[in-house]
């Protein structure tokens, strides 16, 4: 546990006396207050800038909406340590009730802050409990994750020690996926939620990503392994649209809505992998590019420019978020059929590598991988 005087403490009261005169203190007591937040836009900024250990806020702060940014913050941070000051000796007179604060927050009146030992003790506290909500296991995010290369993604990760959230059409699948993994688990508990969705239709992605943010943590993994292949005679002059508007519905779109939905948080908390299975045939370059099954084709190249533009809006790694793109070759899953070279366990290995390798400065994101290695796009 982090000590009290060494913690990133940062401070928001709507009261600029408060906010002034508490940090002076704390600050002539050794405790390090890195920033201080008077309105609530300030306090997101500063959190996101600044990366505190523990914040102490005022209940009442940004017209009493601290319950709803302490909860934000910290499923964007789940090891955050939280202060709760107020004036009121029962919250529920104030309509709050401690049940629906986050784990371990720790509560102080404001009567007792005068006391410094008070406030010291309440950090180490709240650091002593976070400690406990950073013990849990990192949450992957996966797609297509009943069955195929997002179910044999799912079954590594949930191995690698990654709670899981699985995202599919079929319910039932779901349902046979999580009991599989947690089956072959030997005992070990893995939370498992599942989340049925038509990623065809927009309306209902935008409502899933929503109970996603809602009830999960930030992710750690958002792994996009769902996809369907156009009609076999689905040349550009031989593809309608209703053809054309399904692939690119649930091969490009819905990966653009799920990214653009659920990502955010992940680059909030500087600590994320977004990996997006696409697929050679959507490459620029190399093998087997000289035409056929369009949609399918172009809603991949689509894919892997959407991935590299990503990774360089976000900084290629500096700020701590990876983005990147897994061509897994032709596995053996619904699509590729039981004759493919290969399994979909190695159709899957590349993403599993990508969700746990070290990565340094001057690695490599924002990139096509295959086998490990970067290819062309």
């Amino acid at each position: 546990m982090i000590p009290a005087t060494l913690a990133r403490v940062m401070i928001a009261s709507d009261d600029a006396f408060e906010l002034t005169t508490m940090s002076a203190s704390l600050r002539l007591h050794g405790i390090n207050v890195v920033g201080e937040a008077s309105n609530k836009v300030i306090a997101e900024n500063t959190f996101r800038s600044l990366q505190p250990e523990v914040l102490i806020i005022d209940l009442m702060f940004a017209s009493a909406d601290a319950v709803g940014i302490i909860t934000t913050l910290r499923k964007t941070n789940p090891s955050l340590g939280i202060v709760l000051m107020t004036a009121c000796p029962d919250l529920r007179l104030l309509g709050v009730s401690e049940k629906n604060l986050p784990k371990g927050v720790q509560i102080v009146l404001k009567r007792s802050v005068a006391d410094l030992s008070v406030l010291s003790f309440a950090i180490l506290q709240s650091l002593d409990s976070s400690s406990m909500n950073s013990s849990a296991r990192p949450l992957a995010i996966i797609s297509g994750g009943s069955r195929g290369l997002g179910f044999a993604t799912a079954r590594g990760l949930a191995a690698d020690g990654f709670d899981l959230a699985l995202i599919a059409k079929d319910s039932e699948r779901l349902t046979s996926a999580a009991q599989s993994i947690r089956a072959a688990s030997d005992g070990t508990q893995i939370n498992i939620s599942t989340f049925t969705c038509d990623l065809e239709q927009p309306h209902l992605v935008r409502e899933h990503i929503d109970s996603i943010n809602q009830s999960l943590p930030t992710p750690q993994l958002l792994i996009l392994a769902h996809g369907v292949m156009s009609e076999k005679m689905s040349k550009t002059l031989r593809t309608n649209d209703a053809e054309w508007r399904r692939v690119m519905a649930i091969n490009l779109d819905s990966v653009f809505q799920l990214v653009n939905g659920i990502a955010p948080a992940m680059a909030d908390a500087r600590n994320g992998r977004v990996i997006i299975f696409s697929a050679c045939l959507g490459r620029m370059s190399g093998p087997g590019n000289a035409g056929g099954l369009a949609p399918y084709r172009i809603s991949k190249a689509g894919v892997n420019a959407f991935v590299r533009n990503l990774a360089h809006e976000t900084g290629l790694g500096a700020r701590g978020l990876l983005v990147d793109a897994v061509c897994p070759n032709h596995s053996q899953t619904d699509m590729g059929g039981p004759d493919a070279p290969r399994t979909a366990e190695e159709g899957a290995a590349c993403a599993l590598w990508l969700a746990t390798r070290e990565f340094n400065a001057g690695d490599t994101t924002g990139v096509l991988w295959e086998d490990n290695q970067i290819v062309e796009w």
